[in-house]
């Protein structure tokens, strides 16, 4: 917990007003500084839209088995429900026909699910098609299944004509790639003109007893280096089940200010469950974070997060976390030992290539030993991505409210806030050394309390970041 001694203009009182004050002063520190590891949008996981290679040999029934050959290879997907639901209905129908027709119109509709049960069925009627089994293991691979794909792909690979040898090695090769340990770094030049988060008012006004601060308890400049890096591994254990491991360390060293140094190491193993157009995880982890230089404070919890694609253009996505918090200090446990909860879900619209918005909710609920610090938060983001020639820039905007639910201990009322957030982000494609790219970003935060000696603050910072995705 941030302090400052504190000096009292009147001198009754005074031992017992700087105790409270110097309880008063600040909020413990939260240790939230994972740094983006994912593009704005995910991009989708293919190599190549995969075409029919599938012609059925003509039977006694070539009229209407040749206008769903017809149907199919000119991506006619309208059509063709009807020509199938005419075609079962014939006594004599070829069912290899039938399961691959309509495995092209769900894989067209990109529901991969009912596209893999017919590619199945057709397969399992005649496991001699060499070119429907590669259209299979392409599919596979598109709807995260690595595992049935690579055997697929192996399994068709040497009956292949030889154009498309290059095509399967490459999903085997993206395959390999998926699955193996993704590393990353970043490296951060800050400066900021409030590191201890504190308020700018010199003097502080209970019940019309004035006291002046200390010169430590106002907001104090530092200069230094936001750090991280970490690794992770998912593997695809069958089907469309993952499990994922992940080791991630970051922190901040400021060389003028080194009481303010932070460090946190996060492990977190969890199980996934990845498909074409969405995913969900369940990660437990441990996290353990420093202050200066001795242990400050453990978490222990879950997260859930998910996502799904729909249409080409559109992503909704959600996360929840449930945290337990535990502080080395006493005094400091004492109070802020708790329970935290927040969640998020955020609507992305891609307007084009170089073009993308999004809008997002979310909230965090603090239950802590002490009900005057314990709080819920509420807020809305708003974001864009814009890209012109080969400059690119981001730029988020968060407002929110965090009303607290007990009366705070000196002021008989309860403590109400809110939060103002902008950030943003510029960077040039061409200016990059072996993959680290340097970014300008500005970060502006502002946050009025009902209790402004204490809690009203503001802070801006001008940084570079260096971020590499391996």
């Amino acid at each position: 917990m941030k302090k400052g001694i504190i000096s009292a203009l009147l001198l009754t009182s005074v031992a017992n007003a700087q105790t409270q004050l110097e309880r008063a002063i600040g909020d413990p520190v939260e240790f939230d500084n994972q740094p983006q590891k994912v593009k704005f949008l995910e991009t989708e996981n293919r190599i190549a839209k995969i075409a029919p290679t599938y012609t059925v040999p003509m039977n006694n029934n070539i009229t209407l088995a040749e206008q769903i050959n017809q149907a199919v290879f000119t991506q006619q997907w309208g059509v063709l429900p009807a020509l199938l639901n005419r075609y079962q209905q014939q006594s004599n129908y070829d069912e290899v026909l039938y399961h691959y027709a309509w495995g092209a119109w769900h894989y067209a509709q990109q529901n991969h699910e009912r596209a893999i049960f017919h590619y199945k069925a057709m397969l399992t009627l005649n496991p001699s098609l060499i070119y429907p089994r590669f259209d299979f293991g392409a599919i596979l691979f598109e709807d995260r299944q690595y595992k049935q794909a690579e055997f697929t792909l192996k399994q068709v690979y040497s009956q292949l004509d030889p154009s498309l040898k290059p095509v399967v090695l490459s999903y085997l090769n993206a395959i390999e790639a998926q699955q193996d340990w993704q590393p990353y770094l970043h490296f951060q030049y800050v400066q900021t003109d409030n590191v201890n988060n504190a308020s700018s008012s010199k003097t502080v006004n209970i019940n019309g007893r004035h006291f002046v601060k200390d010169p430590s308890a106002l907001p104090q400049k530092a200069r230094g280096i936001r750090y991280a890096a970490g690794v992770e591994k998912q593997v695809n254990i069958m089907d469309n089940h993952f499990t994922k491991f992940a080791l991630d360390y970051n922190g901040v060293y400021y060389w003028n200010n080194r009481s303010y140094n932070e460090q946190s190491v996060r492990l977190t193993l969890g199980y996934a469950q990845r498909y074409a157009r969405s995913h969900w995880e369940v990660l437990p982890f441990v996290e353990q974070n420093w202050l200066g230089s001795p242990r400050y404070s453990r978490y222990t919890g879950v997260s859930f997060q998910q996502a799904y694609q729909f249409k080409s253009n559109w992503r909704w996505s959600n996360s929840a976390t449930v945290l337990q918090k535990y502080y080395a200090d006493r005094l400091t446990a004492s109070r802020y030992n708790g329970r935290q909860f927040s969640f998020s879900s955020r609507l992305s619209w891609s307007l084009s290539e170089q073009w993308q918005m999004f809008v997002a909710v979310g909230g965090n609920q603090d239950r802590v030993k002490e009900l005057a610090s314990s709080s819920d938060k509420w807020q809305l983001d708003l974001g864009t991505f814009h890209k012109i020639k080969k400059w690119n820039g981001m730029f988020t905007i968060r407002v929110g409210k965090r009303p607290f639910k007990a009366a705070h201990y000196l002021y008989g009322y309860k403590r109400k806030d809110k939060e103002y957030n902008f950030y943003a982000s510029l960077w040039h494609e061409h200016l990059n050394w072996n993959g680290f790219t340097p970014k300008l970003n500005f970060r502006y935060q502002k946050i009025d309390s009902n209790i402004p000696d204490f809690y009203s603050r503001k802070s801006a910072e001008w940084f570079v970041t260096i971020d590499k995705l391996f």
